[in-house]
């Protein structure tokens, strides 16, 4: 089975802010949307928005069984694992 498709949107949007669901325990700093999914191998696309300020010590290092893939669009990131800052480049 193939992820879930639909017809061209924008994610970020500000219509479509309603969509964006805050992680647990980032007093709303962070937020996710999925963008697609396989219900079947449980494979999905997903975005995460972190909110000046936001601080992922309080939830921890995450370690995947599969590749991550960041793209920074606007300020900077702390990887706290690779003691670097991520940041859009001029």
């Amino acid at each position: 089975m193939a992820k879930s498709t639909a017809t061209y949107w924008n994610a970020l949007d500000k219509r479509n802010d309603h969509m964006w669901e805050v992680i647990s325990g980032t007093d709303g700093l962070i937020e996710q949307i999925t963008l697609a999914m396989d219900n079947i191998s449980g494979d999905y696309t997903r975005l995460t928005r972190f909110r000046p300020g936001a601080d992922t010590r309080a939830i921890g290092a995450k370690r995947h069984d599969y590749p991550e893939e960041i793209m920074i669009i606007k300020g900077r990131l702390y990887d706290e694992a690779f003691n670097q800052w991520l940041e859009v480049s001029d």
